[in-house]
Formats: C-alpha cells, sequence, structure tokens
C-alpha cells in the first residue's frame, strides 16, 4: 500500500474513532434527558395527585361552611324572634309595674 493510502486509512480510522466517542457522549446525553423526563414525568403525577386531594378537601370544607352559614342564618332568625318577644313582654312588664303603682298609690 502507499503512502497516501495509509494516510488516508489513518485520517479515516480517527475519524471513526472521534464519530465513535461523539456517539458515545450523545448516547449518555440521550439517557441523562430520558432520566430527567422520567423525573419530570413522576413529579407531575404526585402534584396531580396533590391537586386532586386539595380539590375534594376543599370541596369538603365548603359544604361544611355551607351547613355552618345556615345554622348561623338560623341562629339569627332566632334570635330576632327572641328580641322581638323580649320588647313585647317589657312592654308587658312595664304595663304590670304601671298597675302596680297605681293600686300602691290607691291604698295609701
Amino acid at each position: 500500500m502507499t503512502t497516501e493510502v495509509l494516510d488516508a486509512l489513518a485520517a479515516l480510522d480517527r475519524r471513526v474513532t472521534a464519530l465513535e466517542d461523539r456517539a458515545e457522549r450523545e448516547t449518555g446525553f440521550r439517557m441523562s434527558i430520558e432520566s430527567d423526563l422520567a423525573t419530570i414525568k413522576t413529579r407531575q403525577a404526585a402534584q396531580g395527585q396533590m391537586l386532586q386531594a386539595l380539590h375534594l378537601t376543599q370541596s369538603e370544607h365548603t359544604g361544611r361552611l355551607n351547613a355552618i352559614e345556615a345554622k348561623l342564618d338560623e341562629h339569627g332568625r332566632v334570635l330576632a324572634e327572641h328580641g322581638l318577644k323580649l320588647s313585647a313582654l317589657e312592654g308587658g312588664v312595664d304595663r304590670i309595674i304601671g298597675m302596680l303603682d297605681t293600686l300602691i298609690a290607691r291604698e295609701r
């Protein structure tokens, strides 16, 4: 073989070696990317489950809050009714006190 052919083969061998090295590095990069993507997918799944749990908890709390507000409204109505009844009783007590004052004044 001639020197030119040997030089060409040596150059070709160097290029093939460089390409193999590059392919190995790129394979490592791809494996790293795939690992990172798997980690991201796992985290997204966990976050999705957490958001679903938060949604359920929030729905339950909203239901409980609505029930508490309904009870509070009912208690407010009952309190208003009691206030009206108390006012009526105060008027009756005032009338009774007036009648007693009149009777006491007559007896003097």
